[in-house]
């Protein structure tokens, strides 16, 4: 999901569709994978700026 702002609303939105969504972990293991943790969006629920505090996470 792209947002086309970064407004809180938009971003909250987009959460609460994947927080249903049968395939949100795949959707977050392919950005983490495809290198996608730092592009705007939401991917598997997660905002850029938790994709990369994710794989920071990870890599220690």
């Amino acid at each position: 999901f792209f947002a086309q702002t970064e407004l809180a609303a938009t971003v909250a939105e987009a959460k609460k569709l994947c927080s249903v969504c049968p395939l949100r972990q795949v959707c977050l293991d392919t950005a983490m994978t495809r290198g996608q943790v730092g592009q705007h969006g939401i991917f598997g629920g997660l905002t850029a700026g938790e994709r990369r505090a994710l794989k920071k996470g990870q890599s220690r």
